[in-house]
């Protein structure tokens, strides 16, 4: 009957080196600008924010004359 190789583990497979370089990414997006994953500003999972249009994001300015309505 031939051997076949145990699989790794989780703890093996997250043991391999990988280059944080190629994480590195970033995006711009008109009027909001430019952001990336590089240090100091990354987070654990070296996200990028998505668009504002996939977010739905809004800016409403209420000033004296306009106090209930943008």
């Amino acid at each position: 009957m031939p051997i076949v190789p145990a699989m790794p583990t989780m703890d093996q497979a997250i043991q391999v080196p990988i280059s944080p370089k190629l994480f590195h990414k970033s995006v711009c997006y008109p009027i909001v600008g430019c952001y990336d994953n590089k240090e100091p500003y990354n987070n654990a999972a070296l996200e990028i924010p998505q668009s504002p249009e996939h977010i739905d994001t809004h800016f409403l300015l209420f000033t004296q004359e306009t106090p209930t309505t943008p």
